[in-house]
């Protein structure tokens, strides 16, 4: 299924399951998503806004990171400090996985989310 097929959906879980499993504060779920203050609250309301296709792909790419870090570790707090730990991975250019996923750059989250289904399957090939 495409990322952007379903952006409510993937908005809703990225709001209500990952930006509370990741401790997320409101600037770092705006940065993630690349949204403005007024932007996030009317599409954290549901209400239309636009570019609802563009921050549902990132949800989407977020939200299969989020799902491989539950693969590989057991609780939400191991996931957290994963985020905010500098990693010396190529993909994150010495930052942490979280500075580099409020780049809010589609490619650049798409290498994350391959990195972590990788790490989470144990093949780095």
């Amino acid at each position: 299924m495409p990322y952007s097929s379903l952006p409510g959906a993937e908005l809703e879980y990225f709001f209500q399951t990952v930006s509370s499993a990741w401790g997320l504060a409101l600037e770092e779920q705006m940065g993630i998503l690349g949204s403005t203050v007024e932007d996030f609250l009317r599409m954290s309301k549901g209400a239309p806004v636009g570019g609802l296709a563009r921050r549902a792909d990132m949800a989407a790419k977020v939200n299969s990171i989020h799902a491989s870090l539950r693969l590989i570790y057991s609780f939400d707090q191991d996931a957290r400090d994963w985020l905010r730990r500098p990693n010396s991975a190529p993909v994150f250019g010495g930052l942490t996985p979280l500075q580099a996923l409020m780049r809010h750059d589609a490619d650049l989250t798409l290498r994350i989310a391959n990195y972590a289904q990788s790490a989470g399957s144990g093949d780095f090939s």
